[in-house]
């Protein structure tokens, strides 16, 4: 029986230390990385990997100016 409580005590030990380690981990972690922000950015890195990607012509007319 007193191992039993033993493990019970443990087990409430790991629980509680577990979500301190979250809480202070969400604590540091900057306001713009929670949550699911790889969709976002994916898109936008390969939204600028296929702007820079072009030839210099091409991103001189993008801008407006003429060859």
């Amino acid at each position: 029986m007193p191992v039993l409580a033993l493990v019970g005590v443990l087990a409430a030990l790991a629980v509680g230390i577990g979500g301190l380690l979250y809480a202070i981990r969400e604590r540091r972690t900057p306001r713009e990385l929670r949550g699911d922000w790889w969709t976002d950015f994916e898109r936008e890195f390969h939204a600028y990997a296929e702007r820079t990607a072009r030839p210099p012509r091409d991103r001189r007319r993008q801008r407006g100016e003429t060859a």
